[in-house]
């Protein structure tokens, strides 16, 4: 249990770094953190670690879904919690793009990519790039999984690689792209941050982390900072703020022994009153060194929330032929 809540604290990262939106509601905070339980729900039923970025997933389908429209991109609004703000989310993700390349200049660096990489021939309505690429800063690409699918693997891994400063090398790995691939939705996003207050390597200490089923020895960063703190029956909260100030890592720790009652009842509303309810206190900060991976079926996810249609055959987005992206008959 305890291995998969302590990834609560990147899990939820990409969701609270949304800056100040230009629209009226707070449509991609509230729709994105939404989006972001109705994940974790799902893959907290495995037994791997959770660990992914609701920012990035929700990104990919919101810009994929301007190509869909009828039942298709109903049931992805659904899905997305978009339905009747897709042009105010369209407006603060373009926003938010804009403001992660400011970042730089406070301290702080946050770059996300997004490309579509589409079969040889899928006929693509020009309205479409243009808005892929001015509203989301999106590349199309065209390959032929049909006949050389590895082709097609290898430029999207270069590409990935690119984009993270060799990070993820391969995120594609063989036998993943095949001949019947049409679409693949590639998003990246790499951060790199200096906290307002450091920890002093001198004050690293190994201390035993205790896992699931075991426990083992690691680094823990140490430090006494004021903070943004919180505690209650079922976790203790702790807010530590990156240099820009824009940026915060929110850590969730469940009360050991209700980590069951706290998985039940840990969801959107829960975690933003937990957040209000933060004071700025003197604290003591442990933190372990760790390395996530996390490898999942989206797909499979994405149809148990109901998005269907976009996953009945190799036709991509099959009603949209009469708006943005033209499927293959």
């Amino acid at each position: 249990m305890r291995n998969k809540i302590c990834l609560l604290w990147l899990s939820f990262l990409m969701s609270t770094l949304i800056f100040a939106q230009p629209c009226t509601t707070p449509s991609l905070r509230t729709a994105n953190n939404q989006f972001a339980f109705d994940i974790y729900k799902g893959l907290l039923k495995g037994s791997s670690p959770v660990f992914f970025s609701p920012y990035s997933i929700y990104t990919a389908l919101h810009m994929t879904g301007e190509g869909a429209n009828g039942i298709t991109a109903t049931e992805m609004q659904q899905t997305l919690h978009s339905t009747g703000l897709v042009n105010c989310i369209r407006q603060d993700i373009q926003y938010s793009l804009k403001q992660f390349k400011l970042l730089e200049q406070m301290g702080d660096s946050i770059r996300t990519a997004n490309a579509l990489w589409l079969q040889e021939g899928f006929p693509v309505n020009p309205e479409f790039s243009s808005l892929v690429a001015d509203s989301y800063q999106a590349g199309l690409h065209m390959t032929n999984f049909s006949n050389n699918p590895e082709v097609g693997r290898q430029a999207i891994n270069t590409w990935t690689a690119e984009q993270t400063n060799n990070r993820i090398k391969e995120l594609l790995v063989k036998g993943v792209v095949t001949t019947g691939t049409r679409l693949v939705l590639v998003n990246t996003i790499w951060f790199k941050g200096k906290w307002a207050d450091p920890f002093k390597k001198e004050n690293t200490a190994e201390k035993m982390f205790y896992a699931e089923m075991d426990s083992v020895k690691v680094p823990f960063m140490n430090n006494t900072s004021v903070v943004k703190y919180a505690e209650n029956e079922l976790a203790q909260l702790i807010e530590l703020p990156y240099r820009s100030n824009k940026l915060s890592m929110v850590i969730v720790l469940p009360v050991k022994g209700r980590e069951v009652d706290f998985e039940k009842s840990f969801n959107e509303e829960k975690l933003r009153g937990w957040m209000d309810s933060m004071q700025s206190e003197k604290t003591s900060i442990h933190l372990p060194k760790f390395k996530m991976e996390c490898t999942f079926q989206l797909g499979d996810m994405l149809q148990s929330l109901g998005m269907h249609s976009a996953f009945l055959s190799l036709q991509i987005f099959p009603e949209s032929a009469r708006r943005r992206l033209k499927s293959v008959p």
